[in-house]
């Protein structure tokens, strides 16, 4: 990762600027930082932050994907209306909600462009409710196209009631809804979602064995708990992670996993440390 007052120089310059490669390289940098600042009293100020930086661009390149384009002016809407609805810009959102919204009203005029449904999928489960999600769950049990399937799962995930959530989490253990080789995303979508997070790393704990049994790969069984840990940056999610490793023989064998997960954890922690006075400065320097 770049020396973080490098980096937060270089994003001054992203908000007039329409091009693919350097927004792929800056969602790579601040993905992380994002991670790290998702649950302190920094967020909303980060927020507002990348809310500002994503309106020239979204304005400018909009959500109209058409044919005629080419490979590379598809991949620049759909990466900036990925990152403009992912921090809730009106626009997005309303765009979002209104192209999901026309589709749920007959169930066949998906008006939606393929490039842009995983992300406007999401953001109308999101700022949705009950309803939505059902459409979604119904859609997904009777999709044929794989890809499309796929996209509907993760839409499931991006709720932000914690009931929803958990049924996600109960469907990756029904061989009927979620195929052995989709278990390990289903819980990490789940856990990638700030509502989630903490009820993914429980379910995990609590259905270790069952998970274990329906992913049947080692490595599987260890990337889920990689992967289901991946924000965790304070002392308490540590000692949580290392209760876990020492709770019994059923989890022995994933030694080598939680090893990893608490020394990224502790990498977490004191990137935190480091860093949290250098963003507290610059997001304050641009109110």
């Amino acid at each position: 990762m770049l020396d973080q007052d490098v980096a937060l120089r270089a994003v001054n310059y992203l908000s007039s600027d329409l091009d693919y490669a350097p927004w792929r390289a800056f969602r790579r940098e601040l993905g992380y930082v994002d991670d790290m600042l998702e649950r302190t009293p920094l967020y909303g100020m980060f927020e507002d932050f990348m809310k500002k930086t994503v309106d020239i661009p979204f304005t400018t390149l909009g959500t109209n994907i058409t044919e005629d384009m080419t490979p590379i002016e598809k991949i620049d809407i759909a990466q900036m209306a990925s990152v403009a609805c992912n921090y809730d810009y009106s626009d997005c959102v309303d765009t979002s909600v209104r192209l999901f919204s026309i589709w749920m009203e007959d169930g066949t005029n998906n008006q939606i462009y393929p490039d842009l449904r995983s992300t406007f999928y999401c953001t109308a489960v999101r700022h949705g409710g009950l309803e939505q999600w059902e459409f979604v769950h119904q859609k997904y049990l009777t999709e044929q196209t794989s890809s499309e399937k796929d996209r509907l799962r993760r839409a499931l995930s991006c709720t932000r009631e914690p009931w929803l959530l958990q049924r996600v989490l109960e469907m990756s253990l029904n061989s009927d809804e979620v195929k052995g080789q989709d278990v390990l995303s289903t819980v990490t979508y789940v856990a990638n979602n700030r509502w989630g997070r903490e009820l993914a790393w429980d379910f995990v704990k609590h259905h270790f064995a069952e998970l274990g049994s329906a992913i049947t790969t080692r490595s599987g069984l260890y990337r889920i708990i990689r992967e289901s840990s991946e924000k965790y940056n304070t002392e308490q999610e540590y000692k949580k992670v290392e209760d876990f490793m020492n709770s019994g023989d059923d989890v022995s064998e994933a030694g080598t996993a939680f090893k990893e997960v608490l020394d990224r954890t502790t990498t977490n922690i004191n990137w935190l440390k480091k860093n949290y006075g250098v963003f507290e400065t610059w997001l304050k320097s641009q109110i």
